[in-house]
């Protein structure tokens, strides 16, 4: 009976160990990933035009067995915005930060989407108002090969250019 109860109250510390450490693992792989918009807001220039959106992607400490954590990643956005992915091995508990140039073009959005709809686009004559955002999707695997996927805060931004020069 004694060696019984032994056995029963291990097995429940070492299972109560292996549940707290797969969480702690797969969870504090990225410390945090941040994105912003330069500059946030542009007024009284020519469209289309190309955006930049900085972002840093920061990796715990804690990772299994490695040095660097593999990682993909791509810009995201508004009006159904995809990049090409991205892929890069980061150390442990460094930082990356990259830079991505996102193309503005409120004609062509007209003309794929409409305006009637978009909560984005707003077009008065020949001057568009375009307020969107852009996010960082970024995927990665923990050392069971879960994978996991984090995305940034929502970078917002603001543009008024001449889209549609009169005829």
């Amino acid at each position: 009976m004694e060696v019984r109860r032994y056995w029963i109250i291990v097995f429940i510390f070492l299972l109560f160990l292996g549940f707290s450490a797969n969480k702690s693992f797969s969870e504090d792989l990225i410390e945090k990933i941040l994105l912003k918009a330069i500059p946030e807001e542009l007024k009284d220039i020519p469209c289309p035009l190309y955006l930049t959106f900085q972002t840093q992607i920061t990796t715990g400490t804690n990772i299994y067995k490695s040095d660097s954590l593999l990682i993909k990643y791509r810009l995201i956005g508004d009006n159904g915005y995809l990049s090409n992915w991205y892929q890069h091995s980061i150390p442990k508990g460094q930082a990356r930060t990259d830079v991505f140039r996102r193309k503005i073009d409120p004609a062509a959005i007209v003309e794929k989407l409409g305006i009637k709809n978009n909560p984005t686009l707003r077009v008065d004559g020949d001057t568009a108002y375009y307020k969107g955002w852009s996010a960082v999707e970024l995927v990665y695997q923990d050392r069971y090969r879960k994978v996991h996927k984090k995305y940034s805060n929502k970078a917002q931004f603001y543009i008024e250019c001449k889209a549609f020069p009169s005829s």
